[in-house]
């Protein structure tokens, strides 16, 4: 129980607090009789983040997106282009776009319409008007494995010759890109300076926002496509003379062009068929010149007496049929040989007993009445496949039919 001087020195200096008793403790070793021992409440140890916690920590920031700047590479087709086939739509209006990766799809979405009316200039803009595909560069995995550093091997004499021998491996196997040649550079640039000075916006047009060459005497436009710009660079690099960039080369697919040029210009070009075709029928045309043989008798019995006439004339013999053969005479029939009637070919055959591999033959050759064989030759009924006897079966036909 706490004495009354106890309970004085309470009310004068207050009362003993658990402070005060661990200071006298430690003043005067703890021993009090008259004073009761107050439980101490222990301080509570307060922790640090600790190792998890901060590694934990640390990874979370690692582990944190970085924003980084997306390049989209932009194809637009008009309508008109996109109702053709794939492979004849023509050229796309290209332009490119860069955006950070945090962007929202609303700031895309808009970014995309601002390309769309700087292009194609529409009246009225709705994104749902219009159809977007997107697609992704593929990256090979051989690149990123040769960005990353290895940690042991790239100092030591074992790495160093990995890494010697697999670069000496791809520059093996890289080969040259066709279009980094001098040559098909040169016309790639020619292309891009044509479809730059070719595009058409002219109001009206169906190629509207495509590429067209206006003609200059009617003002005409001409659709042009990829082989028309390639045919045309490649002309160019050829020289002036061959092609510039206003005056398109002379070729067949540019003859609707070529056609309607100012005049002092060369006309469209032709194939080499064509040119023979025609100097054939210029040369058909013309008419032709008459070979006129005069036979003249031997002059040393012109003035001879006549000869006295024969006492009795001999009876004539019946004429017979004269055959000729392809040394005497090249027709089948005789070139002075009087003209019949025509008679249908199976009629004629028939008269004449032909075999049916001579009859077969002549129709399968279109031969359809008897007068059509006036214009035929001995050598081209050979060529016919026709045998001698057979042959000789159409002579002796032709000289009853056609006496001389």
């Amino acid at each position: 129980m706490p004495t009354a001087t106890n309970a004085m020195l309470d009310c004068v200096i207050g009362p003993v607090t658990a402070e005060d008793e661990a200071e006298f403790d430690r003043e005067y070793g703890g021993a009090r009789e008259d004073v009761e021992e107050v439980p101490v409440p222990p301080k509570k140890k307060t922790r640090g983040p600790g190792k998890k916690n901060i590694a934990a920590a640390e990874g979370t920031a690692n582990t944190a997106p970085d924003i980084i700047k997306i390049t989209y590479t932009i194809s637009i087709y008009t309508a008109a282009q996109m109702k053709k086939e794939a492979g004849k739509r023509g050229a796309a209006k290209n332009t490119f776009l860069q955006l950070e990766s945090t962007e929202p799809w609303d700031t895309v979405k808009a970014q995309l319409l601002i390309k769309i009316d700087g292009i194609l200039k529409p009246t009225t803009i709705d994104f749902d008007d219009y159809t977007f595909s997107f697609s992704r560069r593929h990256e090979d995995d051989s690149d990123k494995e040769n960005n990353t550093d290895s940690s042991g091997d790239s100092d030591s004499d074992g790495g160093k010759k990995k890494k010697k021998k697999k670069e000496q491996k791809d520059s093996k196997k890289k080969k040259l890109d066709p279009k980094d040649l001098p040559g098909n550079a040169a016309v790639s640039r020619e292309i891009g300076a044509l479809r730059e000075k070719w595009m058409c916006n002219a109001a009206g047009c169906e190629n509207k926002g495509s590429h067209c060459y206006i003609n200059p005497v009617d003002g005409a436009h001409f659709a042009l496509g990829h082989d028309h710009f390639k045919i045309w660079a490649s002309a160019i690099q050829q020289g002036p003379d061959r092609a510039t960039q206003t005056r398109p080369p002379l070729h067949h697919k540019f003859d609707a062009v070529n056609a309607a040029r100012p005049g002092g210009e060369e006309v469209s070009q032709t194939s080499l068929l064509q040119q023979r075709a025609a100097a054939q029928k210029a040369s058909a045309s013309l008419p032709t010149s008459l070979n006129i043989h005069i036979h003249v008798p031997d002059m040393s019995k012109l003035f001879q007496p006549a000869a006295a006439a024969a006492a009795a004339a001999a009876p004539l013999a019946p004429a017979l049929p004269i055959i000729q053969t392809i040394s005497d005479n090249p027709l089948l029939v005789p070139a002075h040989a009087a003209a019949q009637p025509s008679l249908p070919l199976n009629q004629f055959a028939l008269q004449f007993e032909f075999s049916d591999n001579i009859r077969n033959t002549l129709q399968g050759e279109g031969f359809t009445s008897s007068n059509q064989l006036r214009l035929i030759s001995l050598q081209e009924l050979r060529d016919m496949g026709l045998k001698r006897g057979e042959i000789a079966v159409l002579q002796e036909a032709a000289g009853i039919h056609w006496p001389n």
